[in-house]
C-alpha cells in the first residue's frame, strides 16, 4: 500500500468514526416531541375505548380489557430511553439505535399475544407507522425507534400491534 493509499484509509477511518460520533450525539440530544409538533397519525386516547382481545388460551378464563383498563392497570406504558442507553451493542453485529423509547407491555396486555402467534408483538409494533426498529429486551420490554412519535403516539402504537390478529394464535 502507497502512501497516499494509507492516507485515505486513515482519512475514511476518521471520517466514520466522525459521522458515528455525530450521530451518537445528535441521539443523546432528542427529547421527547411535544403534542402537535409529532408525527403521530392516533394518539392513545383515540383507542381507549377499544377493547383487546384475548389470546386462545385465555379467552375462557379471562375478560377481554379496554385499551383505557390497559393503562390504568400500568400494563401499557413507555418512557423516553435514558440517553446514554439509546444505543445497543450487540455481541459481533454493529450497533444497533438510536431506541428513543422504553416500552413496557405488562402482565394484563401479555395474555393478548402469543409467543409462537405468527406475528411478534416486536415486528406488529415495527410495521406501525413512525416506528423503525424494535429491540426485544426482555418479556416485558421493548426498545423502541420512534424519535417523531410523542409518548401518547407511541402508546397508539403498541395498542394498534397488540389489536393485531396476527399476534395471536388461533383456537
Amino acid at each position: 500500500m502507497g502512501l497516499f493509499d494509507r492516507w485515505r484509509s486513515h482519512q475514511a477511518t476518521h471520517h466514520d468514526q466522525d459521522a458515528a460520533e455525530t450521530e451518537t450525539l445528535a441521539a443523546s440530544m432528542w427529547t421527547e416531541p411535544d403534542r402537535g409538533q409529532c408525527s403521530c397519525i392516533e394518539h392513545i386516547e383515540d383507542l381507549n375505548d377499544v377493547e383487546v382481545p384475548l389470546s386462545a388460551r385465555f379467552a375462557d378464563e379471562e375478560e377481554p380489557m379496554t385499551v383505557s383498563d390497559l393503562l390504568e392497570a400500568e400494563a401499557l406504558g413507555a418512557d423516553p430511553t435514558d440517553p446514554t442507553e439509546r444505543w445497543i451493542h450487540p455481541h459481533d453485529a454493529p450497533r444497533e439505535g438510536p431506541f428513543h423509547w422504553n416500552v413496557w407491555v405488562g402482565d394484563e396486555a401479555r395474555i393478548s399475544y402469543d409467543d409462537d402467534a405468527p406475528l411478534g408483538l416486536d415486528e406488529a409494533i415495527r410495521q406501525q407507522p413512525g416506528v423503525g426498529a424494535v429491540e426485544w429486551a426482555d418479556r416485558e420490554v421493548f426498545y423502541v425507534e420512534a424519535g417523531g412519535l410523542c409518548r401518547d403516539g407511541i402508546l397508539a402504537a403498541v395498542a394498534r400491534a397488540l389489536l393485531d390478529p396476527r399476534v395471536r394464535t388461533t383456537a
